[in-house]
């Protein structure tokens, strides 16, 4: 599990650590994902960070392990957050973000 586990993790530091010179971070991602939408269609916290994870590249696996939740959770805040910004995929998200 641990073989499994640590490149994951490792690589989701990664992405977390980019700088906004060259690939967005997550943080700036999770700012970005914050401006879109209003009222209910706004995402939640934990949205957020999700779904700028997803942007990233990071799988369920990796974000789950990341965030300490379960990836079952994960599939959920990304599926809630698809829906309330009208999208159906991670690249239709990510132009959300990057215009």
């Amino acid at each position: 599990l641990g073989r499994l586990a640590l490149p994951l993790v490792a690589r989701s530091h990664a992405f977390l650590a980019r700088s906004p010179g060259g690939n967005l971070s997550v943080s700036e991602m999770e700012r970005r994902l914050a401006a879109i939408g209003s009222g209910r269609s706004r995402l939640t916290p934990r949205e957020r960070q999700v779904c700028a994870r997803t942007i990233a590249g990071i799988g369920a696996e990796g974000i789950a392990c990341d965030l300490g939740i379960a990836i079952a959770s994960v599939l959920t805040y990304r599926q809630r957050a698809y829906r309330r910004v009208r999208v159906s995929n991670a690249l239709q998200l990510a132009a959300l973000v990057m215009h």
